[in-house]
């Protein structure tokens, strides 16, 4: 502000009164801004030859710097100087433009003077949480590292399309071809990158890192801190080795960015080791504390402004309050809003598609939940893994793969100790409901009580029942059911009860048709098939749910007249062992060995 003043001509007294600085410092001020290449603004003109040679030369060592300027503008400058005037440039290390030349930049953008601002950021970096401010100066005025991070902060508050971001896509390829082997090019790079990703042409990117593997390593540590973190998160999801060596390798170092070691900790399944780092809601609600997560998403919600992570916690908040209270209406809600706000946002569709494949999951509806792993097994190992069922396609790596791969190996029990051990219970309910597994399996563990609560209120069942085409087979939601030769006599009582569907049967009108232990073969039959198709009350039994049985079909399409096409229903003849004990049994067999139409 005294640089201002100063070239607005006032007076040093006036200056000194309204800046309370002295004198002697405001004609320090007033020598060092004649020498100014910008207005209002003091430059060390060698930090910024000695940038430029870096920005030209990225590979450069301190040393060959040194060489450099020697040799070319006989400066002979110590190496401790070159380093420490690299470091203003935040290549080394996080440094921004203070506080007072801050007020100024923002100063200028409010009076217009759009040049003038961006000169500033040629010497200066911005911080990132003032990005915001680069939206109001034109492409063209930034210097290549400010065009590059006003670009990403564009697609993160949701500002450009995706026709916008593949036009922008197209102008990065174009200037990297007239910037090769500098600085710039890897900033574009970077940029490239980021699109990519959003776009999820993952398999494009690793073409880029193996390109590009041994330049990157070379790179100033900002820069190639910034493109790890950048490219981890890609590598989580197809090479989660590589993002694993990445990500505990950055660790290590000093002055990182926390909240991008964070996501990557969480997302490797290291949530311990991501707690000691941040203690984030999110780490609540992948541990299975529902109620603590929705409690805090409103607020979460509320206050970030970028897209990724809004739509992030709204996902999360659909899903924790379908794996905790199984509400519906406000599940459907939440659900319809975030799918028009990802609309233009392809990149945040496998959060969406998890929200789906777990409601059509809840609902019994696995046809739907095949679609959706099938389309999302072409960017993801783990979705490859449930759709194939196969574990041989999941590393050791990330933790939640190992929970998955205990699930899918048939050991619940080891996938429940993983998922205690690293803190994954959330991971552990998502992956043993996309594949489908019985809930007299899992009701056995605490980890799994309101799941099966869920499903037992809310899942679609469909229960098929064959005796004539097939012997003595039942299926629910495709997955057929054997019982043993000792729940024969159970599965009668079953076989009974869907010929009278529709109303209660008294304890004493089964007794009479022959059936004894009636509590015991209903308990049977719900523990086979996995929920409670049959209930009791009021010494009476009812069925909960519609069945398809073929027996029932036979008999409704002889008394259709269809007899042709009843008759192929025909392979085997029913109730043989059991005829004798139960009278209604042996009346079947009768009426189907001499094909009567009879109506039950």
């Amino acid at each position: 502000m005294v640089y201002k003043s100063l070239c607005q001509n006032k007076s040093i007294r006036h200056i000194s009164k309204e800046f309370k600085c002295s004198v002697s410092t405001i004609l320090h001020i007033k020598k060092k801004a004649k020498n100014s290449i910008v207005p209002y603004l003091e430059v060390d003109e060698l930090g910024y030859l000695i940038y430029k040679v870096k920005e030209q030369n990225p590979f450069f060592t301190i040393n060959q710097i040194k060489t450099y300027l020697k040799e070319k503008y006989n400066l002979n400058i110590a190496a401790s100087t070159i380093s420490n005037k690299l470091q203003n440039y935040n290549l080394y290390k996080v440094k921004t433009m203070s506080g007072e030349l801050f007020e100024l930049f923002k100063i200028l953008i409010e009076e217009n003077k759009l040049a003038e601002a961006s000169e500033i950021l040629k010497y200066h970096k911005l911080d990132s949480k003032n990005y915001y401010l680069l939206e109001k100066i034109p492409d063209n005025y930034l210097p290549t590292y400010a065009f590059v991070y006003k670009i990403i902060y564009l697609i993160q508050v949701q500002k450009l399309t995706i026709e916008e971001q593949i036009i922008y896509l197209q102008k990065i390829e174009e200037t990297m071809k007239t910037n090769k082997n500098t600085l710039n090019y890897f900033y574009l790079l970077f940029l490239k990158i980021f699109i990519l990703k959003i776009h999820g042409k993952f398999q494009e990117i690793l073409k880029i890192y193996d390109e590009h593997k041994s330049q990157i390593e070379k790179l100033p540590f900002q820069l190639k801190y910034e493109f790890i973190l950048n490219l981890a998160n890609v590598f989580i999801v197809l090479e989660p080795k590589l993002a694993k060596s990445l990500t505990f390798k950055m660790i290590k170092k000093k002055n990182i960015d926390k909240e991008g070691v964070f996501r990557l900790l969480v997302g490797l399944g290291y949530i311990k080791t991501a707690k000691s780092i941040k203690d984030d809601a999110i780490l609540d609600m992948i541990s299975g504390k529902y109620n603590i997560f929705i409690s805090k998403a409103k607020s979460l919600i509320e206050n970030t402004k970028f897209v990724q992570s809004r739509l992030l916690y709204k996902c999360l908040n659909c899903n924790s309050m379908l794996l905790l209270k199984g509400d519906f209406v406000n599940f459907h809600t939440r659900l319809n809003e975030i799918e028009k706000e990802i609309e233009n946002y392809k990149f945040y569709l496998p959060e969406f598609k998890t929200i789906l494949m777990l409601k059509y999951s809840i609902e019994g509806k696995y046809d739907k939940v095949r679609d959706l792993l099938n389309e999302g097994s072409k960017f993801s190992n783990t979705l490859k893994a449930i759709y194939n069922k196969d574990y041989t396609l999941l590393s050791s790596y990330r933790k939640q793969e190992l929970v998955l791969k205990y699930l899918l190996m048939g050991n619940i029990k080891k996938a429940v100790e993983v998922a205690n051990k690293y803190g994954l219970i959330y991971n552990l309910h998502v992956y043993a409901l996309l594949l489908n597994k019985s809930l007299k399996h899992i009701r056995k563990y605490r980890e799994f009580k309101n799941i099966v609560r869920l499903l037992r209120i809310k899942r679609y069942y469909r229960v098929r029942v064959y005796v004539l085409s097939r012997k003595e087979t039942v299926y629910v939601n495709n997955t057929q059911i054997r019982s043993s030769r000792r729940a024969n006599r159970a599965y009668m009582l079953l076989f009974y009860l869907l010929n009278e569907k529709g109303r209660k049967v008294s304890f004493k009108e089964l007794e009479q048709k022959g059936f004894r232990n009636i509590k015991s073969f209903v308990y049977r039959i719900n523990h086979e098939v996995g929920f409670r198709l049959i209930s009791i009350g009021n010494q009476s039994v009812v069925l909960n749910k519609d069945v398809f049985f073929d027996l029932n079909e036979f008999f409704k399409l002889i008394k259709l007249g269809d007899k042709r096409k009843a008759y192929k229903l025909l392979r085997f003849e029913p109730f043989v062992k059991l005829s004798s004990v139960f009278p209604f049994a042996s009346e079947i067999r009768y009426l189907i060995y001499y094909r009567r139409n009879f109506d039950f």
